[in-house]
């Protein structure tokens, strides 16, 4: 009886996410998992049968506790674009990404995911004068998806509320620089953030497509996890934890990428600009 309850445990401890928080990070080479649309809405996935539902993990939430602020957002990105220059394609939703707290696009880099892994889909981010750009969190994968790098999530979801995602754009060969580079945050799950705009000298001198990279992704789980334990944001403990944290190393995190270029139909005027 004894050995039988021991690989239960055993098996329990697989298949659960460890709870300790961690800000460390670790390297994963690049492979191609995201899908791309060409109109406001999203897919499920990338045909590959993900689920977009908030899995069977317990989120270990308890009314009695405090609980971090549900975040911000500006509708559910969903709305048609303003055709301001006869264009008839809508604004293009890069959706269901997906990565690991540790992912990275290869060994030593700092970017978290890049536009690059699109393959020929790259090529919606050709454009001359405009490029306007919001971000979209999506509820935990569930246990079992597949992340942008063919990772398995392999454990119960981290039931986070909001997202905090920093990105840049560039041009092949070059560097990000703080005037290409935005931060949206911190913005709730299935909600957008607002729109920054680029255009001028902030856009990259480019003839190709311009490149985007997610430099960091932050949740609001790990100062949950805290406050789930009783403590208080004002403890010394949650320093570097709340309101938001880095994502822990083994769980994932999903978001959707929605941009406008010259071609496509920009978000109308009633999507607030930063």
């Amino acid at each position: 009886m004894r050995k039988i309850l021991l690989l239960g445990t055993l098996v329990l401890m697989t298949l659960t996410s460890c709870t300790q928080p961690t800000n460390s990070r670790a390297s994963y080479n690049n492979s191609n998992g995201s899908n791309w649309g060409n109109n406001g809405n999203t897919g499920t996935g990338n045909g590959g049968g993900w689920d977009w539902g908030n899995g069977s993990g317990d989120s270990g939430d308890d009314s009695n506790n405090e609980q971090t602020d549900p975040g911000d957002g500006y509708g559910d990105g969903n709305e048609e674009g303003n055709a301001d220059g006869g264009q008839t394609q809508n604004f293009y939703t890069v959706g269901s990404i997906v990565i690991h707290g540790n992912s990275r696009t290869s060994s030593g880099s700092n970017v978290r995911w890049s536009s690059t892994s699109l393959g020929t889909g790259q090529a919606m981010l050709y454009t001359d004068s405009r490029f306007n750009i919001r971000v979209r969190p999506r509820t935990a994968p569930s246990q079992g998806t597949y992340d942008d790098y063919g990772v398995k999530c392999h454990y119960n979801p981290q039931q986070y509320k909001k997202l905090k995602i920093k990105l840049c754009i560039r041009a092949e060969g070059q560097a990000c620089n703080l005037t290409r580079t935005v931060t949206f945050g911190d913005i709730a799950n299935e909600e957008v953030s607002k729109v920054k705009e680029f255009s001028g000298s902030t856009l990259p001198s480019t003839y190709g497509p311009m490149i985007i990279d997610i430099l960091d992704v932050q949740w609001d789980w790990s100062c949950q996890y805290y406050l789930n334990q009783d403590y208080s944001q004002s403890d010394a403990v949650t320093n570097g934890y709340c309101p938001m944290a880095s994502v822990w190393p083994n769980d994932c995190v999903a978001f959707d990428l929605q941009f406008s270029t010259d071609s496509t139909k920009d978000f109308p005027a009633s999507a607030p600009r930063m």
